[in-house]
């Protein structure tokens, strides 16, 4: 997306800030799609995976201890 605009002394403050807005909810509609695909693959993932799990710990002298699978990182 070319944002040269933003540098054009010709076009108003508010043109600017119109511009900008649409662009932010051009991308804000990607991110959501992005999310909900991301999603879907993590469901499938989850669902088709012959789960392995073994025991890991957060980092820190006080890290919780969890079930993770080994293969598609599915945590407990």
């Amino acid at each position: 997306m070319n944002l040269e605009f933003i540098k054009d002394n010709t076009i108003s403050y508010i043109e600017k800030r119109k511009r900008l807005v649409d662009i932010k909810y051009v991308y804000r509609n990607l991110l959501n799609i992005v999310e909900k695909e991301i999603d879907i693959l993590n469901d499938k993932i989850t669902n088709e995976c012959d789960h392995e799990f073994i025991y890991e710990r957060d980092s820190g002298p006080y890290g919780e201890r969890f079930k993770v699978c080994k293969k598609c990182r599915l945590y407990i």
